[in-house]
């Protein structure tokens, strides 16, 4: 039994910290609004400014598109879970030692 948990807890630090990693790297993006500005659309804006014409953001933002899939959402709700686990028991432990040593 000891052996299993020990496994299992191996296993989640090992999964948490490559799915961290990816995210920290750049791998995937999860909380970046996906839009992307052209080097065409750049200039079609510095003509409009100098022309005077009304802008509007719709004219030259274009909206990347989604690569996620199944796995990809999965695999970032299971690092989310796994990284709001350890703050919570990492929040447990500190919060029962600060107790402690005001004790």
């Amino acid at each position: 039994m000891k052996n299993i948990f020990r496994f299992f807890m191996l296993f989640s630090f090992i999964l948490f910290m490559s799915l961290y990693l990816a995210v920290g790297l750049g791998f995937y993006k999860p909380y970046v609004k996906k839009y992307s500005l052209t080097e065409n659309a750049i200039k079609r804006y510095d003509n409009d400014i100098k022309n005077h014409k009304e802008i509007n953001t719709d004219n030259y933002i274009i909206k990347d598109s989604n690569y996620s899939n199944f796995l990809s959402r999965l695999f970032l709700s299971l690092s989310n879970f796994i990284g709001r686990s350890f703050r919570n028991i990492n929040n447990k432990i500190f919060s029962e030692a600060s107790k402690m040593v005001d004790e």
